[in-house]
């Protein structure tokens, strides 16, 4: 009897040690990585069914469901695993400090108040049904007009997170990873500038990166993942125009890469990782002949070929693999996968899958997923998940689940996976992948 208590106990502790919290990736961005929530409330893995049903089934005239895309952007194909939430303050047209950016590219109030609740539509989106928290209800592009407020600064997202969630977050002991991906808007300022200007512009925007970093570590944050400012629009403009933008990108990344050193020497504890998103959007948009299964990488989607259709399932990606074996074996999962978008109203190609523009300055959802395995294999290599523990791994612990087995069609991850020699990073990829799986309609 003793010996049966004894181990009803062991399982008991085992229940409660692997039922632990949540992994939460943080947003602050621009449009880009916006979802239309701006803070208010937050996506969890539960909502992907909601939100293939929204793409299933409602109409939209140029931008789904509060997106800058035609479908699910690049956090969202990550919901589910290895993240169990998503917190997304990123909002288009948003620059690093206040008052930069591009105004009348969101309709969120910057005021909102922290107990909005989840997936409430923001001020000045169009009407319609719905959809799951975080975005408005789908209809045209993402807020806009005229006489629309400035949209939150880096400065102000992370203000209002560490105001709002932050202690929620804390108190669960949840893990977090804070995203900090911005300064596209910022250096599309500087472009019209002149030397000295510009040249300020920069260094004005990676002190506000800056800032708003510390901000976040002194409050508690220790996990970060860092992208280079970034232009999406490389291979939407003209060949005259594209030294000049790629010289801006690259100075802006040469501001910031010391600058987070610094940060790094003074916080050794944290975490501080540059996620090299910009070097992934600059192969993706400006390769000749297109790549990654891409067909054109310079005309928006949204602006050619007319009527209305609903997109097949079939993959256009490509087989590229990353260098690294473990991240290659992980993506091949993603790899069988392709986006989901709803049905489209407006003026498009035929083929949006084989587009990276969905508009100029926007991914598709085909991009978008190309986004995603970046994130995915940055995080493969990365030391931002050691010591974290998922809720897959906790279910596999608790032997409610399995390692996700290889498709039949990855003879690359199948080999590496044989070894059964999986680091934490990689078992966190691989649950990515697998939630993926859940964006399908």
């Amino acid at each position: 009897m003793a010996c049966r208590t004894l181990a009803l106990l062991a399982t008991l502790a085992l229940c409660c040690s692997v039922a632990s919290a949540e992994l939460v990736l943080v947003v602050f961005s621009d449009s880009l990585s916006d979802n239309g929530s701006h803070g208010n409330g937050s996506l969890v893995a539960s909502d992907v069914t909601a939100l293939k049903q929204v793409a299933a089934t409602t109409n939209f005239s140029s931008h789904w469901n509060g997106r800058f895309s035609n479908g699910f952007n690049w956090n969202d194909y990550l919901l589910g695993q290895p993240f169990d939430r998503v917190v997304n303050y990123a909002y288009g047209g948003a620059g690093a400090c206040p008052g930069s950016g591009a105004g009348g590219f969101s309709g969120a109030s910057a005021a909102a108040p922290a107990a909005a609740p989840s997936g409430s539509p923001p001020s000045g989106a169009v009407t319609g049904a719905a959809p799951p928290s975080g975005g408005m209800p789908a209809g045209g592009m993402p807020g806009g007009g005229s006489g629309m407020e400035q949209p939150l600064s880096l400065v102000n997202q992370t203000a209002r997170y560490l105001e709002e969630q932050q202690a929620a977050l804390s108190a669960a002991g949840d893990d977090r990873i804070i995203l900090v991906w911005i300064g596209g808007n910022d250096m599309r300022g500087a472009l019209s500038q002149d030397a000295a200007a510009a040249n300020a512009t920069l260094d004005s925007m990676v002190a506000c990166i800056e800032q708003s970093i510390r901000s976040l570590l002194d409050a508690g944050e220790t996990r970060f993942a860092v992208g280079m400012p970034t232009f999406y629009s490389l291979g939407s403009v003209t060949a005259q125009e594209q030294p000049s933008w790629l010289a801006m990108q690259h100075a802006g990344a040469d501001k910031l890469r010391p600058v987070l050193e610094e940060i790094r020497a003074d916080y050794p504890g944290a975490a501080i990782e540059e996620w090299g998103v910009a070097d992934a959007v600059e192969e993706l948009t400006t390769a000749s002949p297109p790549a990654f299964g891409f067909t054109n990488n310079t005309a928006a989607c949204l602006e050619g070929g007319m009527g209305s259709r609903r997109r097949s399932l079939q993959s256009t990606m490509g087989s590229e693999q990353p260098a690294s074996t473990q991240a290659a074996a992980a993506l091949a999962y993603l790899e069988a996968e392709s986006p989901v978008d709803g049905i489209i109203t407006s003026a498009h190609c035929a083929t949006p899958d084989t587009y990276t523009y969905w508009d100029s300055a926007h991914p598709t959802a085909a991009a978008h997923l190309y986004l995603a395995r970046s994130f995915a294999s940055f995080l493969a290599g990365s030391s931002l998940l050691n010591n974290v523990t998922t809720s897959l791994e906790a279910a596999q612990a608790d032997g409610t689940a399995a390692v996700p087995s290889p498709s039949a069609a990855s003879p690359t991850s199948a080999a590496a996976l044989s070894g059964g020699a999986q680091t934490m990073a990689m078992a966190m990829v691989l649950a990515a992948a697998a939630g993926a799986q859940l964006m399908l309609v």
